[in-house]
């Protein structure tokens, strides 16, 4: 590299590249431990870490209203709730605040006896069409498609059950699918 080619912009570029990788490296064993816990705590029923129980009853009923059970598995039977509570104290806390804040205002909006997970269905359907324009709701919206499709081991997909609607094939290794002027052609050699 030349004096001319390598100046203030190059150096940032490179150096930042670095540090990100680094970083990465060094995060993947948190990473793995974040998503082994969370699918853990899916498969035992045990308590949330970042929702309260009534918070976490709230999003997962707006969830099966986003992802309802029909014919497929809803959000509920994928367990998208384990996905959000382990995103909300992982690498999306920095909205949690919006989230609690946006379950507060949707519920000071009804009955002073209900909250949204009480409502029947129609209900519910009618409080979410009055603030589906709300970064509260995109958010939650958001939330509730990542933790359908995303790796089981971060909580949501149980059993691969979001995969299966989409027809996604999870194997370890892929065949490519090699044809006639893909295969290897060795020249033979004469002894």
């Amino acid at each position: 590299m030349n004096e001319s080619s390598f100046n203030r912009r190059n150096f940032l570029v490179t150096s930042g590249s670095v540090v990100s990788g680094g970083w990465l490296f060094c995060a993947i064993p948190s990473i793995f431990a974040t998503a082994q816990a969370a699918s853990g705590k899916r498969d035992l029923g045990e308590a949330f870490t970042n929702l309260q129980p009534l918070e976490a009853a709230d999003l997962e009923a707006m969830a099966e209203q986003i992802l309802p059970s029909n014919e497929t598995p809803g959000a509920r039977e994928v367990g998208v709730i384990w996905f959000i509570d382990t995103a909300l104290g992982g690498f999306f806390k920095d909205v949690a605040a919006l989230i609690k804040d946006g379950l507060a205002e949707l519920n000071a909006g009804l009955d002073a006896d209900y909250r949204f997970a009480d409502l029947d269905p129609e209900k519910q359907r009618r409080a979410l069409q009055a603030i589906e324009t709300t970064p509260f709701f995109d958010m939650v919206h958001f939330l509730t498609v990542a933790g359908m499709f995303a790796l089981p081991g971060y909580g949501g997909n149980r059993e691969k059950l979001g995969w299966a609607l989409l027809g996604f094939e999870d194997r370890h290794a892929w065949q490519p699918p090699f044809g006639y002027y893909d295969q290897v052609n060795l020249p033979e050699v004469s002894s």
